[in-house]
């Protein structure tokens, strides 16, 4: 009887020096020691005791594991949305195909400024234009290719609404069909590109390849 006493006296403190050093498997030990019901409650009540709730410690350890795996899968999900919105683009590119849809595209709705971005994106895609995007925007082919690179007002910081636009593009969405070029038939008196095949007319721009 004494032996058996001694015995769950040194039980205790063996759990309890466990759980004073962040052992996570406390609830277990308490579990697995003896198989008497008896003994096991006798234990537990001795624990609450020294104010040592076991079950409670292993729930919030385990809380603590999900919370950061939960945290660690967010972080994860974040950066791989990150990646998917910026389709490998670096800030700097894109920041200037924003400007560039803004001052080309700032009267028109939604949907024409993401077709405006994707016929910039499609002409980084297509081998007969360079493959970047400053390069395709700041290309001199007898003239810059793009009439905001020309009067500066490239240079002006693109509005929210656009950004959203520019993300879609580069998520993929083409309104424009392919096109690799754009006009203001009320605007532009370019006869080369008025003689391109004819893709699609959104808002007040002809979408052409």
């Amino acid at each position: 009887m004494l032996k058996n006493i001694i015995y769950k006296r040194v039980l205790i403190i063996l759990i309890c020096v466990i759980m004073m050093s962040g052992g996570t498997m406390e609830a277990a030990t308490v579990g697995t020691v003896s198989g008497n019901q008896e003994d096991r409650e006798e234990i537990l009540l001795n624990l609450s005791q020294l104010g040592i709730n076991p079950s409670l410690r292993y729930m919030h350890k385990r809380e603590n594991i999900i919370e950061k795996m939960d945290k660690e899968n967010h972080q994860k999900s974040n950066k791989t949305k990150k990646e998917e919105d910026t389709a490998g683009y670096c800030r700097e590119h894109i920041d200037l195909l924003e400007r560039l849809v803004y001052a080309e595209a700032k009267g028109e709705n939604y949907t024409g400024k993401v077709a405006v971005a994707a016929t910039v994106l499609n002409r980084v895609e297509n081998a007969d234009y360079p493959d970047s995007i400053p390069e395709v925007i700041y290309e001199y082919n007898q003239g810059y290719q793009y009439c905001p690179v020309r009067n500066g007002e490239i240079n002006r910081a693109a509005d929210e609404i656009t950004k959203e636009a520019v993300k879609e593009a580069l998520r993929g969405r083409d309104p424009a069909q392919g096109a690799i070029s754009f006009y203001n038939p009320s605007k532009s008196l370019n006869q080369w590109i008025r003689s391109r095949p004819y893709v699609t007319t959104i808002g007040n721009h002809v979408f052409v390849r």
